[in-house]
């Protein structure tokens, strides 16, 4: 739906005191919330990596190991 400049500056919503503190509200936890997300993401990753390298030193422990016997 396509709004023409005249209608638009009659419903600027962030001219009222209560639409604008009501979306500053809602962005704030927004924003936390994709923070949040994007760390937890991170974390999992970072986790997934660290058992996968020492899986990787385990067996190369294993390995040296068994070419030494």
């Amino acid at each position: 739906m396509s709004v023409s400049e005249k209608e638009y500056k009659k419903i600027k919503i962030l001219e009222g005191s209560k639409y604008k503190d009501k979306l500053n509200l809602i962005s704030v936890n927004v924003l936390a919330d994709a923070v949040d997300s994007i760390a937890m993401v991170w974390l999992l990753t970072w986790d997934k990596y660290s058992k996968l390298r020492e899986e990787e030193e385990r067996k190369i422990k294993l390995i040296e190991k068994e070419g030494k016997v």
